[in-house]
């Protein structure tokens, strides 16, 4: 009947791949393949590093699997399934995962003129999934320095990038002023 709850009672079971993929404050990041299908995915586990504070921020964790599970943008990481456990103030979001490298490094290692990438490609694909992110109310809410490891990484590429491209445009419009900006 419409309304009814359906219970699905097989149980899914993945293979780690990588069990340290990284972590913070409100738990880690592992790497793990469904084998079925062949695929892999990032598991992240709530699992706050105290105790205490489990049950008073588990609210916030299932609220960012509410709002992330509505995302759909070629830029933001997609999220596929999630498992909460109610019960016990923990539960795993389960995501796409990208084999790409680090934003971080690619900054510090990039050099321009060897780049298939550029610096601009980034910042434009940036920029469009903070916009869409925008658009979908979100980022004066969620996404602020001093959150998660992530964003503070996501934030702080931003400012980079933001200085990077007003040096590049400054040097660009002014070459006599490049002693001053560097």
């Amino acid at each position: 009947q419409n309304g009814d709850v359906i219970p699905f009672v097989k149980q899914k079971d993945y293979i780690m791949v990588n069990n340290d993929l990284g972590g913070g404050s409100f738990g880690k990041t592992v790497l793990l393949q469904d084998p079925f299908i062949d695929e892999l995915f990032v598991a992240k586990k709530y699992e706050p590093e105290y105790d205490g504070i489990k049950e008073q921020f588990y609210k916030n964790f299932l609220d960012e699997i509410k709002i992330l599970y509505k995302l759909n943008h070629r830029n933001i990481v997609r999220i596929y399934n999630y498992y909460a456990y109610e019960n016990i103030y923990t539960g795993y979001i389960l995501m796409e995962y990208i084999d790409g490298e680090n934003i971080g490094d690619f900054i510090s290692d990039y050099f321009a003129p060897f780049a298939e990438t550029t610096l601009d490609d980034v910042f434009l694909q940036l920029i469009d999934a903070f916009c869409y992110i925008e658009a979908h109310g979100i980022i004066h809410r969620d996404i602020r320095e001093g959150k998660d490891e992530v964003v503070d990484e996501l934030m702080a590429t931003l400012q980079k990038l933001m200085k990077w491209r007003v040096r590049e445009y400054e040097v660009r419009s002014n070459p006599v002023s490049i002693k001053k900006l560097l």
